[in-house]
């Protein structure tokens, strides 16, 4: 069963962002670990591009830094 969850990420500059969706618990605990793995996960992309930078014709790689940078507007 479905039900409306809230999410709330706290930031260390002491702004917060709260999204509302419909999902699991479980759902909710996943995109919680997966946004606490977010800064890390794009710092490591960015490295991975500067080493090899062919990975950035790689498709939808330039587009997801991109979004996370908030820059795909």
């Amino acid at each position: 069963e479905l039900d409306m969850l809230s999410l709330k990420v706290e930031f260390k500059d002491g702004n917060s962002l709260t999204t509302r969706f419909n999902g699991t618990m479980e759902q909710a605990k996943a995109y919680a670990r997966l946004i606490a793995a977010a800064p890390d996960l794009l710092e490591a992309l960015m490295y991975s591009i500067k080493q090899v930078p062919e990975l950035e014709s790689v498709p939808g790689i330039s587009a997801a830094i991109a979004k996370a940078k908030g820059e795909d507007q």
